[in-house]
C-alpha cells in the first residue's frame, strides 16, 4: 500500500481529513513537527528524549536474544483492542510488508502512521524493531527512547529495546529493560522469555530457568514460554527437563508443528533416529495444513541428509513438495545436498524453480551465489552476495560468503571489511560465522593476538555453536596448543553430537598426539551418528593399520566396504594392506572391484597403485594399459566436471532470463 492508498483508506473509514504531516506530537511538555522527528530519525539525529527514571549502563556487552517476540507483543496487543480499526489495520499492512521482504515498504507506512496518530507508540515500537533488524541499532533505539518517553509502562516497547540492547552486546542495560517490562507489567510472558533467553546465552542457565518458571506460574498453558524453556534446555543438555517440557506443549496442543519439530530433534540428538522419525511421522499426520507438513518433512530430511541417509532425505524432500510444491525451504536444502553430492543437474533444477518462484527472497539468494560459488562462476555469486546484503546489511551469512571469497583471491583487507560487517549482525550464528572466519584471516596475517581476541569476543557476546567450537579448537591445534584444543573439540561434541566432521577432526587431532583409545572413541561416535561417512571409515581403518593386528584391520575394512561399498579411496587402501602381506589376488579383486564404475568416477590413486602392484609382479604390459588408463580417467574427471558446470550455468541463466 503506498501513501496515497493509504491516504485514500484512511479519508473512506472516516478518520480526519486534516493533513497528517502538518500534526504536531507534544512530548514532555515540548512540541515537535512530526515531520521533523521522521527527519531526525531518518538522518540519526533525533533528540535524545529521557528514558524517565531510568539509570542504563551503556558499557557492557551481552548476547543475543530473538526480536521476534518483541514483534509478535507489538501484534498481539493491538489484536487485543489497542488503537482504532485504521491504526490497527495500518500496522498490520506495514508488518506484512515487513515479513514479504519489503522492509523500506513497511518502515514508509511506519512512519507515516507515526504523523498520522502520533499518541499511538506501536508504530515506533515496530519501526524500532525493523530498524535493529536492518542494522540500524541508533535509529533503533531513538525510536524506543521515544517510545518510552511517551508511555514510560508499556512493557512492549521495553522489551523490544531491551532485545535490541541485547544484541547490541548491553547485557545490563538490557537486563534491566526487561526487569522494568516485567514490573510494569507483571503479566507480560514474553518479556520473561526473552530474558529468560538472554540469560541461557550468557551462560546463567539457574536465572534462565528463574524466569522461566515465574512466566510458566503466570501462566501453565502458555506454549511460547513452555516451547522456548524446552529449547534453552536442549541447548544445555538436559534432556530429560526438555523432553518433559516439550510434551507438555503436546498434551495441550496435539498439532503443535513447534513442539514435533523440538521433539524430532532432541530424539535425534540423543542418537534415537527411530524415535525421532516416529515422531515426525505422528507429527505430520495430525497437521491439516499441507505448509506444516512440508515443514515437518523438510525438519526431517535435512536431518537424514546431515547423516548421509540421502535416499531417504530425498524422499522427504519430494513427499514436501508433494504437498506444497512452491515450498522454499525444501527446494534448497535439496539442492544443497545434490550439489554437495555432485548431482549438479537436480541442483540445478531445484535452485532455478526457487529463484524463478522467490527472486527477492534473501535465503535463496544465498544458496544461489553459493552455487554459482561452486560452478565457478565468481562474478555471478559476487553480484547476488551484493545484492543481498544491500537487501538486508544485516545478513550475517551474505557478509560472511563475500569475504570467503575475498579471502580465496587474497583480497584481504576487503575481507575484514566484510567480516566485520557481517560480526556486528543481530543473528547470532551468522556472526559467530563471520568471527571465526576473521580469526582465520588474523591468523595467516601472523596477527596470532588478533585471531583469539575473535574468538573471545565472539564467545562472549553470542552462544557458542558446536561449529566455532570446533574452528576454535584448529585454530588452537595450529598453534601448538593440543590440551586446549582437546578440551575444545570436547565441548562442540557437547554442543553439537551429531555433527560428525567434529567426532573427525577431533579423532585425527587425538591420533596425531598418540592417544589412540580417544581418537578410537571419537571414530565410534561419529560413525554412531553418520554411519556410511567414507571419511570418518578412511580414517579409522589408517589408524588401525598402525595399532592394530592384521585380522582386526581387515575386519575394519570389510565393516567399512558394507557402509560404502563403492568408496575408491577404501577399496585402494583394503587392496594395499592386502599386497603388503601377501594377498595378490584378493587384492587384485579389490582394484578391479573399484575400477568397474565409469571412468570419470574412478578414484584415479587407485589405477596408479593397481599398475605399482602389478609392475612389481612382472606384468609389465598390463601395468603400462593401466598407467594409460590412470591418465584418461583424469581427463574424464575433469571433462564431466566443466561439462556439469557449464550445463548447470547455462539452465540458472535461463531461469534468470525468465524473471
Amino acid at each position: 500500500m503506498d501513501r496515497v492508498a493509504t491516504s485514500s483508506f484512511a479519508t473512506a473509514s472516516g478518520a480526519s481529513k486534516t493533513p497528517y504531516r502538518n500534526k504536531q506530537c507534544r512530548i514532555s511538555g515540548k512540541k515537535l513537527e512530526v515531520k521533523e522527528i521522521r527527519r531526525r530519525v531518518v538522518s540519526g539525529n533525533l533528540v535524545s528524549w529521557r528514558a524517565g527514571r531510568f539509570s542504563l549502563d551503556d558499557d557492557v556487552k551481552c548476547c543475543c536474544a530473538s526480536q521476534s517476540t518483541a514483534e509478535n507483543a507489538v501484534s498481539k496487543e493491538e489484536e487485543d483492542g489497542s488503537g482504532d480499526a485504521v491504526e490497527s489495520s495500518l500496522h498490520s499492512e506495514a508488518m506484512a510488508l515487513s515479513r514479504c521482504g519489503d522492509v523500506d515498504g513497511a518502515l514508509e507506512m511506519l512512519y507515516d502512521g507515526l504523523e498520522r496518530f502520533p499518541e499511538n507508540i506501536y508504530f515506533l515500537t515496530s519501526a524500532g524493531v525493523i530498524e535493529g533488524r536492518r542494522g540500524n541499532p541508533k535509529k533503533a533505539e531513538d525510536l524506543f527512547r521515544l517510545g518510552v518517553s511517551i508511555d514510560p509502562t508499556n512493557a512492549t516497547t521495553l522489551q523490544a529495546w531491551g532485545v535490541l540492547e541485547a544484541k547490541r552486546g548491553r547485557k545490563k542495560k538490557a537486563e534491566l529493560l526487561f526487569k522494568n517490562a516485567c514490573k510494569v507489567d507483571p503479566s507480560h510472558i514474553s518479556a520473561y522469555q526473552v530474558w529468560g533467553r538472554m540469560e541461557a546465552d550468557r551462560g546463567n542457565i539457574a536465572k534462565a530457568r528463574e524466569l522461566f518458571a515465574e512466566a510458566d506460574q503466570i501462566d501453565p498453558v502458555d506454549l511460547h514460554n513452555l516451547h522456548a524453556w524446552g529449547a534453552v534446555e536442549l541447548r544445555f543438555g538436559n534432556i530429560k527437563a526438555a523432553r518433559k517440557l516439550l510434551q507438555r506443549v503436546l498434551a495441550a496442543d496435539e498439532k503443535n508443528v513447534q513442539a514435533f519439530l523440538s521433539l524430532g530433534k532432541l530424539e535425534w540428538r540423543n542418537n534415537k533416529p527411530e524415535v525421532a522419525r516416529k515422531l515426525f511421522e505422528t507429527g505430520i499426520d495430525r497437521q491439516d495444513d499441507s505448509t506444516q507438513r512440508a515443514n515437518l518433512l523438510n525438519a526431517w530430511g535435512t536431518l537424514e541428509s546431515k547423516r548421509g541417509n540421502y535416499g531417504r532425505a530425498r524422499r522427504l524432500f519430494q513427499r514436501a513438495l508433494g504437498d506444497v510444491p512452491s515450498h522454499v525451504h525444501s527446494m534448497t536444502a535439496w539442492g544443497a545436498m545434490e550439489a554437495r553430492n555432485g548431482r549438479l543437474t537436480k541442483a540445478t533444477e531445484l535452485y532455478s524453480q526457487a529463484a524463478s518462484l522467490y527472486p527477492q527472497n534473501q535465503y535463496v539468494k544465498h544458496h544461489l551465489a553459493q552455487f554459482y560459488r561452486q560452478l565457478g562462476k565468481r562474478e555471478e555469486a559476487e553480484r547476488v552476495l551484493k545484492e543481498l546484503v544491500s537487501l538486508n546489511p544485516d545478513n550475517s551469512v551474505g557478509w560472511h560468503t563475500l569475504g570467503q571469497m575475498a579471502t580465496e583471491v587474497g583480497e584481504l583487507d576487503q575481507a575484514i571489511e566484510s567480516f566485520v560487517a557481517g560480526k556486528e549482525s543481530s543473528d547470532g550464528n551468522g556472526a559467530l560465522l563471520c568471527y571465526e572466519s576473521l580469526a582465520e584471516v588474523y591468523l595467516f596475517m601472523g596477527q596470532i593476538n588478533s585471531a583469539k581476541q575473535c574468538f573471545l569476543e565472539g564467545a562472549e557476546r553470542h552462544k557458542k555453536t558446536g561449529r566455532f567450537l570446533r574452528a576454535w579448537a584448529l585454530m588452537e591445534k595450529k598453534l601448538s596448543n593440543p590440551e586446549l584444543a582437546s578440551k575444545l573439540f570436547h565441548a562442540s561434541s557437547k554442543e553439537d553430537p551429531q555433527e560428525a566432521r567434529t567426532w573427525l577432526k577431533w579423532a585425527l587431532h587425538e591420533r596425531g598426539r598418540g592417544n589412540y583409545v580417544v581418537a578410537e572413541d571419537c571414530y565410534k561416535n561419529g560413525l554412531a551418528v553418520s554411519a556410511s561417512n567414507p571419511h570418518l571409515w578412511y580414517g579409522y581403518t589408517m589408524m588401525c593399520q598402525a595399532i592394530k593386528s592384521e585380522d582386526e584391520v581387515r575386519k575394519t575394512f570389510e565393516d567399512a566396504l558394507k557402509a560404502c561399498p563403492r568408496d575408491g579411496p577404501l577399496l585402494m587402501e583394503f587392496a594395499l594392506m592386502e599386497t603388503s602381506v601377501g594377498n595378490i589376488e584378493t587384492a587384485r579383486k579389490l582394484f578391479t572391484r573399484g575400477s568397474e564404475v565409469e571412468a570419470a568416477y574412478i578414484h584415479p590413486p587407485l589405477l596408479e597403485g593397481w599398475a605399482a602392484m602389478e609392475a612389481a609382479q612382472g606384468n609389465t604390459k598390463f601395468s603400462e594399459k593401466l598407467k594409460k588408463k590412470y591418465i584418461e580417467t583424469l581427463g574424464a574427471r575433469e571433462h564431466l566436471l566443466q561439462k556439469q558446470k557449464s550445463l548447470s550455468f547455462e539452465r540458472l541463466e535461463r531461469g534468470a532470463g525468465k524473471r
